[in-house]
């Protein structure tokens, strides 16, 4: 993570130092580490899948130089790194739709994934178990957004609509501070905020943002506005040699709100809110039909489950620089979020908390209503982009969205997304990983 490293550094305030400390450790836990039998290449080249699905260049690019270092060097990898996905072994590229359901849409994620993957050779629980945890970190990784190098910016800007950037901010930093800004920093609720022009101007900005796949911004792209420029088409190609769907899926909310009158579904994400909805939509045949209820995680959690069941399949492992395991990298990681001073403790679970609902969890214990008076619209749309749509963030919606904060707080912010989102991908592909566990051994006895 060293060129990541380098590119973030300066960005690093003093109080949430802790938590990017953690995140090198776990880096270097599950990639030099040696806590599986999986190659060290295979590692390499999981992070680059995972890495394609975002778009991020800079993780992909650091994968690719270590695996051209002597140790990796072979005709082989150089096929790898020049064909992509088509080049490598079978075994490697089922891993492909895991993939895919762990960037996008973790709440598939079942028993059966993993059941299928061991058919395709995946007999290790331990090779199973990293691989998967290495798709899941990385994905996490890509939300790190405050300080990434943005490359796509031109691409969502001119599919969204022409010249929609140059003339949807045009307001006066008065009208936005009397807007009741400091509903923003998580100490005060306006109503205001839900009206204010800037807020409705964002909304449309990013609903814009996220209307299309990457490859139909480029078909978009090419049509009105000519040739993409050669960084940017060569990142999108790049990531394209490493993924089985051409980039086409997509986040898509966990499920959709029915309008009381009609019975018409619309997309929840419009309003960025995902509290106090219906459970039911309309079928095809006009019978209301019961969604997937959220999920609450009584039965697993990262504390004592998940991280029991990575101590005892990966506990050999221990990273570069000291004799942490996989497991103890991630637990302090995940502390050193909630411990960060930047703000206050309920601003910071709120936070947390919406970054679960959007991908489909609630926990029981924690008051879901108060999101919508604690988080104003504007903050809500940088989480969800970054969380949901991290290569479809350009500086536009990060100025905006976060116009109130300060460089520190932007990035605490983001990092804290950036666990939240990790500890998401942790409790839906450990919790299916288990019971797929727990079905080979009775199945072996």
């Amino acid at each position: 993570m060293s060129h990541t490293n380098d590119s973030i550094k300066d960005s690093i305030p003093a109080l949430t130092s802790k938590i990017f400390q953690n995140l090198h450790a776990t880096f270097d836990a599950l990639m030099y580490s040696r806590c599986s039998s999986l190659p060290e290449e295979w590692t390499r080249l999981v992070s680059i899948m995972a890495s394609s699905r975002f778009l991020k260049q800079s993780l992909i690019e650091e994968a690719k130089e270590d695996l051209k270092q002597t140790r990796f060097r072979s005709k082989q990898v150089s096929a790898w790194l020049s064909k992509g996905i088509e080049a490598v072994p079978t075994k490697l590229k089922s891993i492909s739709e895991l993939n895919i359901l762990l960037a996008h849409q973790p709440w598939k994620v079942t028993p059966s994934c993993f059941a299928e993957l061991a058919e395709n050779g995946w007999n290790s629980f331990s090779e199973l178990l990293h691989a998967s945890l290495v798709l899941c970190f990385f994905h996490s990784l890509c939300s790190i957004v405050v300080a990434k190098d943005i490359s796509l910016d031109n691409l969502v800007e001119s599919s969204s609509t022409h010249k929609f950037k140059e003339v949807a901010f045009d307001v006066e930093p008065n009208d936005f501070e009397s807007s009741g800004s400091e509903c923003h920093r998580g100490r005060k609720w306006s109503e205001a905020a839900c009206v204010d022009p800037v807020s409705q101007t964002l909304l449309q900005y990013f609903r814009r943002m996220r209307s299309k796949s990457v490859a139909s911004l480029c078909e978009d792209f090419d049509e009105t506005c000519g040739e993409i420029d050669s960084r940017t088409k060569e990142t999108i190609l790049e990531a394209k040699k490493f993924v089985t769907d051409n980039l086409e899926t997509q986040y898509c909310d966990f499920k959709p709100r029915k309008l009381e009158k009609s019975r018409e579904t619309v997309d929840r994400g419009r309003i960025g809110c995902m509290f106090g909805v219906s459970k039911y939509e309309t079928s095809e045949s006009g019978v209301p039909k019961v969604h997937t209820p959220y999920n609450s995680f009584d039965h697993f959690n990262w504390e004592t489950d998940g991280y029991a069941l990575v101590s005892s399949l990966l506990q050999s492992a221990s990273s570069a620089d000291s004799t942490k395991s996989v497991a103890s990298c991630i637990d302090d990681l995940i502390q050193s979020a909630m411990d960060i001073t930047v703000f206050g403790q309920e601003f910071k679970d709120h936070i947390w908390h919406y970054v679960h609902v959007l991908f489909g969890i609630q926990f029981q214990d924690f008051d879901h209503e108060k999101v919508n008076k604690v988080l104003a619209v504007d903050l809500k749309l940088f989480i969800k982009a970054a969380a949901c749509y991290p290569e479809r963030v350009t500086h536009t919606l990060i100025n905006e969205s976060l116009k109130c904060y300060t460089g520190h707080e932007r990035f605490a912010i983001n990092l804290l997304v950036c666990v939240a989102r990790l500890h998401v991908s942790l409790l839906y592909n450990l919790d299916a990983f288990y019971e797929h566990k727990c079905h080979t051994n009775e199945a072996e006895d």
